[in-house]
Protein backbone atom coordinates (compact mmCIF):
# COMPACT_ATOMS: atom_id res chain seq x y z
CA UNK A 1 0.00 0.00 0.00
CA UNK A 2 1.08 3.38 -0.75
CA UNK A 3 0.57 5.00 2.64
CA UNK A 4 0.67 8.38 0.89
CA UNK A 5 -1.62 8.07 -1.93
CA UNK A 6 -4.65 10.67 -2.34
CA UNK A 7 -3.18 12.16 0.69
CA UNK A 8 -4.51 9.22 2.91
CA UNK A 9 -1.82 9.55 5.57
CA UNK A 10 -3.23 12.74 6.62
CA UNK A 11 -6.74 12.01 7.08
CA UNK A 12 -5.16 8.96 9.00
CA UNK A 13 -3.39 11.72 11.28
CA UNK A 14 -6.40 14.49 11.70
CA UNK A 15 -8.92 10.94 12.20
CA UNK A 16 -6.53 9.94 15.07
CA UNK A 17 -5.98 13.53 17.09
CA UNK A 18 -7.40 12.96 20.32
CA UNK A 19 -9.38 15.42 22.48
CA UNK A 20 -11.31 16.66 19.17
CA UNK A 21 -15.02 14.37 18.49
CA UNK A 22 -14.90 13.33 14.58
CA UNK A 23 -18.09 15.31 13.83
CA UNK A 24 -15.93 18.69 15.17
CA UNK A 25 -13.76 17.36 13.08
CA UNK A 26 -15.76 17.13 10.22
CA UNK A 27 -16.89 20.18 10.97
CA UNK A 28 -13.62 22.15 11.01
CA UNK A 29 -13.01 20.48 7.03
CA UNK A 30 -16.12 23.30 5.91
CA UNK A 31 -13.52 25.66 4.81
CA UNK A 32 -10.37 23.81 4.37
CA UNK A 33 -9.09 22.10 0.87
CA UNK A 34 -8.46 18.73 3.41
CA UNK A 35 -6.80 17.64 6.37
CA UNK A 36 -3.17 17.70 4.74
CA UNK A 37 -3.93 21.73 4.48
CA UNK A 38 -4.51 21.67 8.40
CA UNK A 39 -1.39 19.29 9.00
CA UNK A 40 0.70 21.96 6.82
CA UNK A 41 -0.60 25.13 8.80
CA UNK A 42 -0.70 22.96 12.41
CA UNK A 43 -4.17 24.26 12.19
CA UNK A 44 -3.57 27.91 11.72
CA UNK A 45 -5.92 28.01 8.02
CA UNK A 46 -8.60 27.50 10.50
CA UNK A 47 -8.09 30.64 12.77
CA UNK A 48 -10.15 32.68 10.50
CA UNK A 49 -13.13 30.60 10.72
CA UNK A 50 -13.41 31.41 14.94
CA UNK A 51 -12.16 28.05 15.50
CA UNK A 52 -11.09 27.97 19.22
CA UNK A 53 -7.76 28.43 20.08
CA UNK A 54 -7.93 25.54 22.49
CA UNK A 55 -9.04 23.35 19.34
CA UNK A 56 -5.78 25.09 17.13
CA UNK A 57 -3.40 24.19 20.16
CA UNK A 58 -4.87 20.71 19.95
CA UNK A 59 -4.18 20.08 17.26
CA UNK A 60 -0.87 21.77 16.57
CA UNK A 61 0.28 19.59 19.47
CA UNK A 62 0.03 16.80 16.98
CA UNK A 63 0.94 18.29 13.73
CA UNK A 64 4.55 16.92 13.78
CA UNK A 65 6.53 15.02 10.66
CA UNK A 66 6.90 12.63 13.67
CA UNK A 67 3.11 11.63 14.09
CA UNK A 68 2.59 11.52 10.55
CA UNK A 69 5.81 8.50 9.87
CA UNK A 70 4.89 6.29 12.60
CA UNK A 71 1.81 5.57 10.35
CA UNK A 72 3.53 4.71 7.39
CA UNK A 73 5.08 1.31 8.39
CA UNK A 74 1.89 0.18 10.04
CA UNK A 75 -0.16 0.49 6.91
CA UNK A 76 2.39 -0.26 4.68
CA UNK A 77 2.21 -4.27 6.84
CA UNK A 78 -1.18 -4.65 5.47
CA UNK A 79 -1.41 -4.55 1.62
CA UNK A 80 -4.80 -6.32 1.61
CA UNK A 81 -6.12 -3.80 3.85
CA UNK A 82 -8.37 -1.06 1.88
CA UNK A 83 -8.98 2.61 3.33
CA UNK A 84 -11.79 4.69 2.75
CA UNK A 85 -12.68 8.10 3.75
CA UNK A 86 -15.76 10.04 4.57
CA UNK A 87 -15.63 12.05 1.58
CA UNK A 88 -14.81 9.07 -0.93
CA UNK A 89 -17.58 7.77 -2.85
CA UNK A 90 -17.21 3.90 -1.61
CA UNK A 91 -18.10 5.46 2.07
CA UNK A 92 -21.25 4.21 3.26
CA UNK A 93 -23.72 6.35 2.37
CA UNK A 94 -25.99 5.94 5.90
CA UNK A 95 -23.01 6.35 7.78
CA UNK A 96 -22.65 10.07 6.44
CA UNK A 97 -25.75 10.88 8.60
CA UNK A 98 -24.86 9.75 12.01
CA UNK A 99 -23.73 12.48 14.73
CA UNK A 100 -20.53 11.03 14.80
CA UNK A 101 -19.31 9.44 11.66
CA UNK A 102 -15.84 7.76 11.59
CA UNK A 103 -13.61 10.31 9.22
CA UNK A 104 -11.66 7.04 8.01
CA UNK A 105 -12.69 3.21 7.61
CA UNK A 106 -10.13 0.38 7.70
CA UNK A 107 -11.70 -2.91 5.90
CA UNK A 108 -10.71 -6.20 4.30
CA UNK A 109 -12.88 -7.80 2.27
CA UNK A 110 -15.71 -6.37 -0.59
CA UNK A 111 -16.57 -3.13 0.88
CA UNK A 112 -19.13 -2.56 -1.77
CA UNK A 113 -21.39 -4.89 -0.33
CA UNK A 114 -22.32 -1.52 1.97
CA UNK A 115 -23.88 -0.72 -0.86
CA UNK A 116 -26.93 -2.79 -0.59
CA UNK A 117 -29.54 -2.35 1.79
CA UNK A 118 -28.45 -3.61 5.33
CA UNK A 119 -30.33 -4.91 8.18
CA UNK A 120 -28.23 -5.41 11.67
CA UNK A 121 -29.23 -8.60 13.10
CA UNK A 122 -27.96 -8.15 17.26
CA UNK A 123 -28.17 -9.85 20.67
CA UNK A 124 -26.33 -11.59 23.67
CA UNK A 125 -23.25 -12.72 23.81
CA UNK A 126 -24.83 -15.18 26.39
CA UNK A 127 -27.36 -16.91 24.02
CA UNK A 128 -29.26 -19.53 24.09
CA UNK A 129 -29.54 -22.79 21.41
CA UNK A 130 -33.07 -21.41 20.80
CA UNK A 131 -31.69 -17.44 20.09
CA UNK A 132 -28.79 -18.71 17.76
CA UNK A 133 -31.33 -20.94 15.49
CA UNK A 134 -33.28 -17.38 14.76
CA UNK A 135 -30.20 -15.69 14.24
CA UNK A 136 -29.28 -17.76 11.47
CA UNK A 137 -32.79 -18.70 10.16
CA UNK A 138 -33.52 -14.59 10.03
CA UNK A 139 -30.54 -13.77 8.81
CA UNK A 140 -30.04 -16.76 6.22
CA UNK A 141 -33.07 -15.45 5.09
CA UNK A 142 -32.35 -11.94 5.01
CA UNK A 143 -29.40 -12.10 3.17
CA UNK A 144 -31.19 -14.45 0.35
CA UNK A 145 -33.29 -11.70 -0.11
CA UNK A 146 -30.25 -9.45 -1.24
CA UNK A 147 -29.64 -7.52 1.73
CA UNK A 148 -26.36 -7.13 3.64
CA UNK A 149 -26.49 -8.82 7.12
CA UNK A 150 -24.50 -6.69 9.67
CA UNK A 151 -23.23 -7.13 12.93
CA UNK A 152 -20.20 -6.95 15.16
CA UNK A 153 -18.51 -10.57 14.89
CA UNK A 154 -19.90 -11.29 18.75
CA UNK A 155 -19.75 -14.52 20.12
CA UNK A 156 -23.31 -15.83 20.40
CA UNK A 157 -26.43 -14.13 18.29
CA UNK A 158 -24.11 -12.14 15.99
CA UNK A 159 -21.95 -14.76 15.56
CA UNK A 160 -24.39 -16.88 14.52
CA UNK A 161 -26.28 -14.35 12.65
CA UNK A 162 -22.82 -13.71 10.74
CA UNK A 163 -22.97 -17.93 9.47
CA UNK A 164 -26.48 -17.87 8.67
CA UNK A 165 -26.00 -14.86 6.35
CA UNK A 166 -23.27 -16.24 4.72
CA UNK A 167 -24.93 -19.36 3.94
CA UNK A 168 -26.91 -17.43 1.26
CA UNK A 169 -25.30 -13.83 0.80
CA UNK A 170 -23.42 -11.09 2.37
CA UNK A 171 -22.44 -9.91 5.78
CA UNK A 172 -20.25 -7.44 7.19
CA UNK A 173 -18.80 -7.51 10.52
CA UNK A 174 -17.97 -4.12 12.42
CA UNK A 175 -15.05 -4.42 15.19
CA UNK A 176 -14.06 -2.59 18.01
CA UNK A 177 -10.63 -3.36 17.53
CA UNK A 178 -7.92 -2.94 15.05
CA UNK A 179 -8.66 -4.60 11.22
CA UNK A 180 -6.21 -6.81 12.10
CA UNK A 181 -7.04 -8.02 16.02
CA UNK A 182 -10.03 -10.15 16.15
CA UNK A 183 -12.11 -10.53 19.18
CA UNK A 184 -13.37 -12.92 20.68
CA UNK A 185 -10.14 -15.46 19.31
CA UNK A 186 -12.00 -18.09 18.57
CA UNK A 187 -14.01 -16.35 15.89
CA UNK A 188 -11.02 -16.13 13.79
CA UNK A 189 -11.85 -18.58 11.10
CA UNK A 190 -15.19 -16.90 11.43
CA UNK A 191 -12.88 -13.31 10.54
CA UNK A 192 -11.50 -14.97 7.95
CA UNK A 193 -14.60 -16.84 6.09
CA UNK A 194 -16.19 -12.97 6.11
CA UNK A 195 -13.56 -11.28 4.53
CA UNK A 196 -13.72 -13.75 1.58
CA UNK A 197 -17.67 -13.35 1.47
CA UNK A 198 -18.64 -9.97 2.77
CA UNK A 199 -17.11 -7.20 4.46
CA UNK A 200 -14.97 -6.50 7.92
CA UNK A 201 -14.65 -2.70 8.70
CA UNK A 202 -13.17 -1.08 11.54
CA UNK A 203 -12.59 3.19 12.44
CA UNK A 204 -9.57 2.12 13.79
CA UNK A 205 -5.78 1.54 13.57
CA UNK A 206 -4.53 -1.83 12.88
CA UNK A 207 -3.01 -3.10 15.85
CA UNK A 208 -5.63 -1.80 18.32
CA UNK A 209 -6.88 -3.18 21.15
CA UNK A 210 -10.67 -3.57 22.51
CA UNK A 211 -10.94 -1.13 24.90
CA UNK A 212 -13.08 -0.01 27.44
CA UNK A 213 -15.38 2.67 25.33
CA UNK A 214 -14.95 0.34 21.99
CA UNK A 215 -17.61 -1.38 22.22
CA UNK A 216 -20.48 1.33 22.48
CA UNK A 217 -18.82 3.24 19.89
CA UNK A 218 -18.84 0.73 17.69
CA UNK A 219 -21.98 0.05 18.10
CA UNK A 220 -22.97 3.33 16.88
CA UNK A 221 -21.23 2.11 13.39
CA UNK A 222 -23.09 -0.97 13.04
CA UNK A 223 -26.73 0.76 13.80
CA UNK A 224 -25.83 3.91 11.59
CA UNK A 225 -25.04 1.26 8.70
CA UNK A 226 -28.03 0.11 8.38
CA UNK A 227 -31.99 1.36 8.42
CA UNK A 228 -33.30 -1.61 9.87
CA UNK A 229 -31.82 -2.96 13.56
CA UNK A 230 -33.26 -6.61 14.21
CA UNK A 231 -33.04 -7.68 18.23
CA UNK A 232 -32.69 -11.12 18.31
CA UNK A 233 -32.32 -12.24 22.19
CA UNK A 234 -31.40 -10.31 25.04
CA UNK A 235 -32.02 -9.60 28.82
CA UNK A 236 -32.88 -6.59 30.10
CA UNK A 237 -29.31 -5.49 31.02
CA UNK A 238 -27.67 -7.07 27.80
CA UNK A 239 -24.85 -4.44 26.49
CA UNK A 240 -26.60 -5.28 23.13
CA UNK A 241 -29.31 -3.17 23.47
CA UNK A 242 -27.17 -0.10 23.61
CA UNK A 243 -27.25 -0.69 19.58
CA UNK A 244 -31.14 -0.58 19.78
CA UNK A 245 -30.47 2.62 21.78
CA UNK A 246 -28.32 4.37 18.91
CA UNK A 247 -30.70 2.86 16.33
CA UNK A 248 -33.62 4.65 18.09
CA UNK A 249 -30.96 8.12 18.23
CA UNK A 250 -30.60 7.91 14.89
CA UNK A 251 -33.94 7.40 13.42
CA UNK A 252 -33.31 3.37 12.07
CA UNK A 253 -36.35 0.98 12.53
CA UNK A 254 -35.78 -1.56 15.36
CA UNK A 255 -37.47 -4.60 15.20
CA UNK A 256 -37.54 -7.02 18.29
CA UNK A 257 -38.22 -10.81 17.58
CA UNK A 258 -41.30 -11.86 19.60
CA UNK A 259 -40.50 -15.06 21.16
CA UNK A 260 -43.83 -15.79 23.20
CA UNK A 261 -40.94 -16.71 26.08
CA UNK A 262 -41.10 -15.44 29.36
CA UNK A 263 -37.63 -16.97 30.43
CA UNK A 264 -35.38 -14.32 31.29
CA UNK A 265 -32.87 -14.78 28.47
CA UNK A 266 -35.42 -12.53 26.43
CA UNK A 267 -36.88 -10.29 29.33
CA UNK A 268 -34.73 -7.64 26.96
CA UNK A 269 -37.30 -8.02 24.28
CA UNK A 270 -40.38 -8.08 25.95
CA UNK A 271 -39.28 -4.80 27.84
CA UNK A 272 -38.56 -3.02 23.89
CA UNK A 273 -42.12 -4.71 22.67
CA UNK A 274 -43.49 -3.01 25.60
CA UNK A 275 -41.57 -0.08 24.73
CA UNK A 276 -43.52 0.12 21.15
CA UNK A 277 -41.32 -1.70 19.30
CA UNK A 278 -41.66 -3.47 16.22
CA UNK A 279 -42.58 -7.24 16.82
CA UNK A 280 -41.76 -9.63 14.38
CA UNK A 281 -42.36 -13.28 14.05
CA UNK A 282 -40.17 -14.38 11.08
CA UNK A 283 -38.13 -12.58 8.30
CA UNK A 284 -41.07 -11.38 6.31
CA UNK A 285 -42.60 -9.85 9.19
CA UNK A 286 -39.06 -7.62 8.08
CA UNK A 287 -38.76 -7.52 4.56
CA UNK A 288 -42.33 -7.07 3.20
CA UNK A 289 -42.16 -4.05 6.00
CA UNK A 290 -38.79 -1.86 4.43
CA UNK A 291 -40.93 -0.28 1.23
CA UNK A 292 -38.42 -1.01 -1.28
CA UNK A 293 -36.80 -3.83 -3.57
CA UNK A 294 -33.91 -5.74 -1.29
CA UNK A 295 -31.30 -5.89 -4.59
CA UNK A 296 -32.15 -2.30 -4.74
CA UNK A 297 -28.65 -0.39 -3.63
CA UNK A 298 -29.07 2.31 -1.34
CA UNK A 299 -27.27 4.69 -3.88
CA UNK A 300 -29.49 3.89 -6.17
CA UNK A 301 -32.75 4.23 -4.03
CA UNK A 302 -31.33 7.48 -3.16
CA UNK A 303 -31.40 8.58 -7.07
CA UNK A 304 -34.12 7.44 -8.32
CA UNK A 305 -36.52 8.85 -5.80
CA UNK A 306 -34.83 12.00 -5.89
CA UNK A 307 -35.07 12.31 -9.68
CA UNK A 308 -38.69 10.83 -9.56
CA UNK A 309 -39.55 13.80 -6.98
CA UNK A 310 -37.42 16.80 -9.32
CA UNK A 311 -40.30 19.72 -10.27
CA UNK A 312 -37.99 21.50 -12.87
CA UNK A 313 -38.31 25.18 -12.22
CA UNK A 314 -36.23 26.27 -15.22
CA UNK A 315 -36.79 29.97 -14.34
CA UNK A 316 -34.48 29.14 -11.61
CA UNK A 317 -32.08 26.76 -13.08
CA UNK A 318 -31.28 30.58 -14.71
CA UNK A 319 -31.43 32.48 -11.93
CA UNK A 320 -27.78 33.29 -12.65
CA UNK A 321 -25.79 32.81 -15.64
CA UNK A 322 -21.66 31.70 -14.98
CA UNK A 323 -20.70 32.22 -18.55
CA UNK A 324 -16.99 30.75 -17.46
CA UNK A 325 -17.95 27.12 -16.66
CA UNK A 326 -16.90 24.46 -18.22
CA UNK A 327 -19.07 21.87 -19.55
CA UNK A 328 -19.28 19.44 -16.74
CA UNK A 329 -19.92 22.10 -13.88
CA UNK A 330 -22.52 23.42 -16.28
CA UNK A 331 -24.09 19.95 -16.09
CA UNK A 332 -23.31 18.95 -11.85
CA UNK A 333 -24.84 22.84 -10.89
CA UNK A 334 -27.86 22.07 -13.38
CA UNK A 335 -28.36 18.88 -11.20
CA UNK A 336 -28.05 20.80 -7.87
CA UNK A 337 -30.69 23.44 -8.66
CA UNK A 338 -33.08 20.84 -9.91
CA UNK A 339 -33.14 19.08 -6.55
CA UNK A 340 -30.39 16.82 -7.12
CA UNK A 341 -27.89 17.98 -4.72
CA UNK A 342 -26.43 15.23 -2.63
CA UNK A 343 -22.96 13.46 -4.15
CA UNK A 344 -24.11 10.18 -4.67
CA UNK A 345 -27.53 11.41 -6.76
CA UNK A 346 -25.69 13.85 -8.40
CA UNK A 347 -23.14 10.87 -9.60
CA UNK A 348 -26.08 8.66 -10.46
CA UNK A 349 -28.05 11.16 -12.30
CA UNK A 350 -25.34 12.52 -14.24
CA UNK A 351 -23.39 11.22 -17.36
CA UNK A 352 -19.84 12.20 -16.06
CA UNK A 353 -17.65 9.42 -14.53
CA UNK A 354 -17.29 9.81 -10.85
CA UNK A 355 -14.06 11.39 -10.47
CA UNK A 356 -15.28 14.19 -13.11
CA UNK A 357 -18.34 15.01 -10.78
CA UNK A 358 -15.78 15.58 -8.12
CA UNK A 359 -13.81 17.83 -9.41
CA UNK A 360 -16.55 20.09 -10.68
CA UNK A 361 -18.03 20.17 -7.81
CA UNK A 362 -14.81 20.91 -6.07
CA UNK A 363 -14.30 24.00 -8.70
CA UNK A 364 -17.93 24.81 -8.17
CA UNK A 365 -16.87 25.48 -4.85
CA UNK A 366 -13.54 26.89 -5.16
CA UNK A 367 -15.46 29.36 -7.61
CA UNK A 368 -17.72 30.31 -4.70
CA UNK A 369 -20.87 29.19 -6.70
CA UNK A 370 -21.81 25.88 -4.59
CA UNK A 371 -21.02 25.20 -0.86
CA UNK A 372 -21.03 21.43 0.93
CA UNK A 373 -23.19 20.99 3.92
CA UNK A 374 -23.45 18.65 6.08
CA UNK A 375 -24.03 14.62 4.29
CA UNK A 376 -22.46 15.47 1.14
CA UNK A 377 -24.96 17.83 0.28
CA UNK A 378 -24.79 20.69 -1.57
CA UNK A 379 -26.61 24.08 -2.35
CA UNK A 380 -26.04 26.83 -4.42
CA UNK A 381 -24.62 29.92 -2.69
Amino acid sequence: MNALKNDIIYWIWYSNISGISQAVKLKLLDNVESPKEIFKTAGKCLAANNVSKSIISRISAFASVEMIERYIPVLEKYEDMGITTYFDYDYPQLLCQIKNPPLVLYYRGEISVLQNRCIAVVGTRSATEKGKYHARSFAREIAAQGYTVVGGLSAGIETAAHIGAMSTGATCAVLASGIDVVYPSENKELYNKICENGVVISEHMPGARTGKYAIPLRNRIISGLCESVLLIEAPEKSGSLTIINHAVDQNRDVYVLDDKSTSYEFSGNRMLIQDGAAAVTNPYDIINNTGYTAYDSVRNSYAMSAAENVSYDTEKAHKKDYPDLSDDESSVLKLIRSGINQFDEIAMNSDLDVSSVGYALTMLEFKGIIKQKFGKVYEET
